[in-house]
């Protein structure tokens, strides 16, 4: 396992190696459901709401998962060269190796750039207390 998220129903985890996500339950420890298999890369993962969201970071392919369903429900293309993934504020953000951060609607998955940072952007996250988004970068 090298990826892991939490929601209220279930532990999701990604197997790498297989191209698989997981759902365990928390309580037994067992997994509760089918894996769930893609081909490409799994980088990241985030949970909102009724989804888990993975992103190949290589492809830029960012995949919506039900959690009800148990299954893929649905991708949309950012740019490639993806280095993180984040969730809340009612968007999924994607920050780029280029400096650009993508925000995808969950319900109409339409991905746009929102903001360019000079440098890289190598990791993203959401502050809901203060109803941001912080991206750490690396200049060149």
């Amino acid at each position: 396992i090298e990826l892991i998220a939490a929601s209220a129903d279930g532990v999701w985890v990604v197997d790498q190696f297989a191209g698989d996500v997981l759902r365990i339950d928390p309580v037994s420890l067992q997994v509760v459901a089918d894996p769930i298999r893609f081909t490409g890369s799994i980088d990241a993962i985030a949970v909102m709401g009724d989804h888990v969201w993975v992103l190949d970071f290589g492809t830029g392919l960012l995949s919506r998962i039900s959690i009800l369903a148990d299954r893929s429900l649905g991708q949309v293309s950012v740019p490639g060269r993806a280095t993180s993934l984040a969730a809340g504020l009612g968007a999924i953000w994607v920050a780029h190796e280029d400096g650009t951060v993508t925000k995808v609607d969950p319900a109409t998955l339409t991905a746009s750039p929102v903001a360019r940072i000079e440098g890289s952007a190598r990791a993203i996250t959401v502050d809901r207390a203060r109803k941001t988004i912080w991206v750490d970068m690396r200049s060149d």
